[in-house]
């Protein structure tokens, strides 16, 4: 009988503990709020960020700017591709 009180209040604490929770992890304008300063300043933070990123030069191998170094790595290999002659980009990487 004590076993079964025990799980009653397991399932009792769980449900509440679920229920309050519910709401935590999902966006809202509150959070929004208390993360970011407000819209305007994150319109002109993104403003200032593309605009530094656009005067960065490119070279031949990184048309796309990518801040993964294994997908730059990959982008390059796959540039060097041609299939009417060899299906090979000759760059293998092990364990990889």
């Amino acid at each position: 009988m004590k076993e079964r009180y025990i799980i009653i209040l397991l399932i009792i604490i769980s449900v509440v503990v679920y229920i309050s929770g519910i709401n935590w992890g999902l966006p809202s304008q509150k959070l929004n709020n208390l993360y970011f300063s407000g819209k305007d300043k994150i319109e002109k933070i993104y403003r200032e960020k593309t605009d530094s990123l656009s005067a960065i030069p490119r070279s031949f191998y990184n048309p796309i700017r990518s801040y993964h170094p294994d997908e730059y790595f990959i982008i390059k290999c796959l540039q060097t591709i041609e299939p009417q002659h060899i299906f090979s980009s000759g760059q293998f990487s092990i364990g990889g």
